[in-house]
């Protein structure tokens, strides 16, 4: 089995997440279902990521944005479950039996999903100060709109979900 890891196939995700959702156009159909896995996955995980850099900057919105954040992850929650059960898919076709490398591959990701927080911080601590603080003021209303992967990744979303019914999230 060849390895292709998310992060490779991704690069630095949040400074793309708002450019134009164009599926992938690669002849590997694996690889073309890894990147929109990857690109919706990480959209996901940017959305929690958003809320945790929003509350390190403007702790005046952290309880609102969590709140928001709670009720979108309720509203969400057969999206939500039916991407991690696709990742997690992802993550044993590569490691196999050996629970050592599925180990491995989960720590790996987690610390891309770490440093796109940390990237996302970094960003909202370069925009001018009043584009910052609205961003997070707004957070719950964003993360029904601009933020929500199942919309923002809509031609990805169903890509996967059309390649998972064929079994490629396990070739």
């Amino acid at each position: 089995m060849r390895f292709l890891p998310l992060f490779l196939l991704l690069g630095c995700l949040p400074h793309t997440l708002h450019a134009e959702s164009a599926l992938p156009k690669p002849k590997d159909a694996r690889k073309a279902y890894i990147m929109s896995l990857g690109k919706v996955y990480m959209g996901i995980k940017f959305v929690e990521g958003n809320k945790d850099s929003c509350a390190q900057l403007y702790p005046e919105y952290e309880k609102a944005n969590n709140i928001a954040y709670m009720h979108w992850k309720k509203k969400h929650t057969r999206f939500l479950a039916e991407f991690d059960t696709y990742y997690e898919q992802y993550i044993k076709s590569l490691a196999g039996n050996d629970s050592l490398k599925h180990k491995q591959y989960i720590n790996i990701m987690n610390g891309k999903f770490e440093q796109q927080k940390t990237m996302r911080y970094a960003d909202l601590k370069k925009m001018p100060a009043a584009t910052s603080k609205n961003t997070c003021k707004n957070y719950p209303q964003i993360i029904e709109s601009t933020l929500n992967p199942e919309y923002l990744y809509s031609k990805e979303v169903g890509f996967v979900r059309q390649q998972a019914v064929k079994g490629f999230e396990t070739q």
